[in-house]
């Protein structure tokens, strides 16, 4: 377990191998995520190695060894958080970063899995725009460290096998639980990851008995096999899973069966030098290929891709050789490592303040696209508060999803409507049928309360006679195509059943036969025509004035997607205005002219995300459409 192993960096190097090039976008790789896994197995092994032999010999120190374990991992990440966080500022859009502040303080305390768990949710942005984001498993290995220790220090030596061996257990079951019903916990957490370094910790154990150091090698070729095809190859399972199992199991058997050809051949791949500079190359890698994707419009040229890997590589290798190497072999005392690391992390504190303050002024992009809640953020999911209402009798009742929200700032300030907004992420108005999303976090009972909600909003509605006119908006072309599933009431029992055209049919023939019989005007807004992250930073980029590559100069787009998407939506509507007599309201009338659709109207963004308008954008429109 002493001394150096060229075989435990050239694991390291193909552990950040496959990450590199899973993040850069190598098509050819299906599993490159499978890298974080042996990098899991390869911590817990060193890190028991080095704290069993300590408390054999009596010479174990928390002191020491939490001090060893800062000197190794605070200073590279605490400089990368920071050139992170300059780097943000000007390559990232401001939507992208407003997530960056929960991000740097998940780094520094290393607590950003939670952070990332915590975010999953439907206005959060794509996890290719957090720059931090590859910093999960960082965290989940020093929540391990802080833990790890006092539980060999208080086991006894004897019972150190059984008693990781079931903590394993635990962990694996835990997660194979969990990850059928919420991967994202699965993924995040150190409870449902610990096994992995577990396996590890078990195999530093048992690498100096003969048995296992025999099994292990007879499993070598296996291993080395494993490693070679499962990058490339999927076994269909959710992750962590199988694949990781797989992976964790090889590299283990690696790790305690010491090739001897492996290890004479790996410093001549260059795999030793990857494994080096591994730590630094990890952190180094990730924000880099954040920041020149969102350089980018269109799609990154294949040559710069590899650019971007050459680059990332040589700063990781000048990373770790004037940061991480001189602090972890420095013999700098305890205060002046806290007064340096103390003194960076306020540097990093000032200089994500500005760039908020900055950028939650009126004038910042991070107010203009902040989330459309439309009348105020407690109207998410409830319309009976005096916040969600323009006066106290209003006329008209806004009723739908988050794409009612976004229209609500259009119709207040633009058409001067005296409403009531009657909202609910994710919930359409219907009647006893609502989108059924089982990744969300009770996703059974999240879709009964919309049904319940919208049975209140009915009842709100055909009980106030002040209420003459009802508008409807929602991501109703969601709901024509199949693609979702819905939760529906039949009588006692409720039931999923995927949409349709035929059901949607059905499902908004009821509310709008419900809203006729009590004499209601009805109108209903037609979604708008959605865009991608591309078109979103052009939107930002060319307002303000900044630079980026690729796209054509006015962030337009073509409505044809937009058209063959909703066919069957406007079908429908059509069919059923003629029985009705309803308003069917365009909003790509006022983005669009002709084929050509905007995401900039009077130098104001349209849009706040893909599919939901601005509060700027929103207002423009309806000027525009002067209904």
């Amino acid at each position: 377990m002493s001394g150096f192993r060229s075989d435990i960096q050239a694991l390291r190097g193909i552990a950040v191998s496959l990450v590199v090039l899973e993040h850069i976008g190598a098509t050819w790789f299906k599993n490159g995520f499978l890298g974080v896994d042996i990098f899991f197995v390869i911590s817990g092994f060193l890190i028991t190695g080095i704290i069993s032999k300590q408390i054999v010999s009596g010479k174990f120190s928390f002191k020491e060894f939490y001090l060893r374990r800062v000197k190794r991992l605070l200073p590279v990440a605490y400089v990368t958080v920071l050139f992170t966080v300059i780097g943000s500022a000007y390559f990232l859009n401001s939507v992208e970063a407003a997530t960056v502040t929960s991000q740097v303080v998940g780094a520094l305390t290393f607590s950003i899995n939670f952070v990332l768990w915590n975010q999953v949710g439907y206005f959060d942005v794509a996890a290719a725009s957090k720059p931090l984001l590859h910093m999960w498993s960082l965290a989940i290995e020093e929540q391990f460290y802080i833990l790890f220790p006092a539980i060999l220090a208080f086991t006894p030596i004897k019972a150190w096998r059984h008693v990781l061996a079931i903590l394993a257990t635990i962990s694996l079951v835990a997660c194979v639980y969990i990850a059928a019903k919420d991967t994202s916990t699965a993924f995040y957490l150190l409870p449902t990851r610990a096994w992995e370094l577990l396996i590890g910790a078990l195999g530093a154990l048992l690498a100096t008995n003969p048995t296992a150091i025999r099994c292990a090698r007879a499993l070598l070729l296996p291993a080395f096999a494993a490693l070679a095809i499962l990058p490339f190859v999927r076994t269909g399972h959710a992750h962590p899973g199988a694949d990781a199992a797989i992976v964790c199991l090889a590299t283990v058997s690696i790790l305690v069966g010491r090739s001897a050809l492996f290890e004479r051949l790996a410093p001549k791949t260059g795999l030793v030098f990857l494994g080096n500079i591994s730590y630094s190359l990890y952190l180094v890698h990730w924000p880099i290929i954040v920041f020149m994707n969102n350089l980018y419009i269109e799609a990154v040229p294949a040559s710069v891709r590899v650019f971007t890997v050459a680059l990332t590589i040589t700063l990781a290798y000048l990373m770790y050789r004037t940061v991480e190497e001189p602090f972890r072999g420095s013999k700098t005392s305890t205060r002046k490592l806290a007064v340096s690391l103390a003194s960076v992390g306020i540097l990093i504190a000032g200089v994500q303040t500005a760039v908020v303050l900055h950028d939650n002024s009126e004038s910042g992009f991070a107010y203009m696209r902040r989330i459309n809640y439309g009348l105020h953020g407690s109207c998410y999911a409830q319309f009976a508060k005096p916040v969600c209402k323009t006066s106290n009798n209003p006329n008209t009742v806004v009723w739908g999803d988050s794409f009612a929200m976004h229209i609500v700032e259009g119709l207040r300030k633009s058409e001067g409507l005296d409403l009531t907004q009657a909202t609910r992420s994710a919930c359409a108005p219907f009647i006893g049928t609502s989108p059924y999303i089982p990744t969300y976090a009770n996703g059974d009972e999240t879709s009964r309360q919309c049904i319940q909600f919208n049975k209140d909003v009915l009842s709100y509605i055909e009980k106030d006679k002040n209420i003459t006119k009802v508008i409807l908006a929602a991501n109703y072309v969601g709901y024509t195509n199949g693609k979702l599933n819905m939760l529906s009431e039949r009588g006692e029992e409720f039931v999923v059943e995927p949409t349709s055209r035929e059901k949607f049919t059905r499902d908004f023939d009821l509310i709008l036969k419900a809203l006729k019989e009590h004499h209601k005007e009805i109108s209903v807004v037609f979604p708008p025509p959605p865009v991608d992250n591309g078109l979103l930073n052009c939107m930002e980029k060319k307002i303000s004035g900044r630079f980026f590559i690729g796209g054509q100069e006015n962030c337009t787009f073509s409505m044809t997607y937009h058209a063959n998407s909703s066919k069957v939506l406007n079908a429908v509507l059509t069919d059923l205005q003629k029985k009705y007599d309803f308003k069917i309201v365009y909003l790509q009338d006022a983005i669009c002219s002709g084929n050509i659709c905007n995401t900039i109207i009077d130098n104001a963004p349209v849009y706040r995300d893909p599919v939901h308008l601005s509060y700027l954008g929103s207002a423009k429109i309806f000027e525009k459409l002067n209904l």
